[in-house]
This record gives structure tokens, sequence and C-alpha cells, in this order.
């Protein structure tokens, strides 16, 4: 290769003028030590936890169908399957919502809020006495909530490494 290319290929973090730099540049990300890998297990944990409660919703439709839920209503296991499939949709398709806030530098403040909606969309749970409000807490706002404390894990080790090892 010759020099100009092999320039080309290099990234230079000087600016052009030397006018120009009037800050100075942010700490490189931790590659090395505890602090990333107590990032992996945190974002293992996290990922784990979104997924269970996924699988786990049979469980709770059995609870729903048997224990009377509704109050005796007649209330068709598919039409409970609707929180469920709910749920899981949010999980996996508000990522391009929540995105925007990802990359505007708000991880710990959706891990929080996350954290929040499914504490809160669980316990919401033993006071459903419809089927709108069951919709709401379990559907909605455990959804919703799973998506946004495991979003922002499942990026920032990509993004937040220096060294790009598989």
């Amino acid at each position: 290769m010759s020099s100009k290319t092999e320039q080309a290929l290099e990234y230079d973090h000087r600016p052009t003028d030397e006018h120009e730099e009037t800050t100075e540049r942010p700490l490189p990300p931790p590659d090395a030590g505890v602090q990333p890998w107590l990032q992996v297990i945190a974002g293992y944990f996290l990922m784990f936890n979104a997924w269970n409660t996924v699988m786990s919703y049979g469980t709770f439709q059995t609870y729903y169908t048997v224990d009377k839920w509704l109050h005796g209503s007649n209330t068709s296991a598919s039409t409970l399957a609707w929180i469920g499939s709910i749920q899981n949709s949010l999980l996996l398709f508000e990522n391009a919502l929540s995105g925007k806030y990802f990359d505007g530098g708000w991880y710990r403040e959706m891990t929080y809020a996350g954290t929040f909606l499914v504490v809160f969309g669980l316990m919401m749970i033993s006071l459903v006495t419809q089927y709108w409000q069951g919709l709401l807490a379990q559907g909605i706002c455990v959804g919703l909530g799973l998506d946004w404390y495991r979003f922002p894990h499942s990026l920032y080790l990509a993004r937040s490494s220096r060294r790009k090892e598989a």
C-alpha cells in the first residue's frame, strides 16, 4: 500500500486547524480491569431477567384463567394471550423509539425508568379486576420497562469497548 492510502485508512483524532482545539478529548473507555466485566455481568442479568419475564407469561395466563382473574368473566385464553403478545412486541419493537434516547446518552435514566416500570407493572397486576387493567399493567407497562432496561445494556457493551474482539 502507498503511504497516502495508509494515512487515509488511519483515523486522525487531531483537529485540522491548530486553533480549533478548545476542549480536551474524553478519556477512552476501560478495556481492562473489573469495571468492564461488571458491565458484562450486569448486562447478562438484565437480558436474562427480560427474556425470562417474557417466557413466564404462560404462568401468568394460567393464573389469570384458573383463579378467576376477572371475577368470573368469560375472558377466553386467546383474549388473555394478547397481554403477553403486546408485552413481547413492546420488548422487541420499542427499540426503534428507545434508540433515540440511547444515542442521546440516557443509559442510566433508561435503566432506572425501565426498572421502575417493570416493578410497578408487576405490582399493579395484584390490583387488576378488569381485562383492560391487566393489558395496561402487564402488556404495556411491563413491556416498555423490559425494553427500556434491556436495550441500553445490550448496545452499551459493544459501544464502550475500544478493542473489537470476538
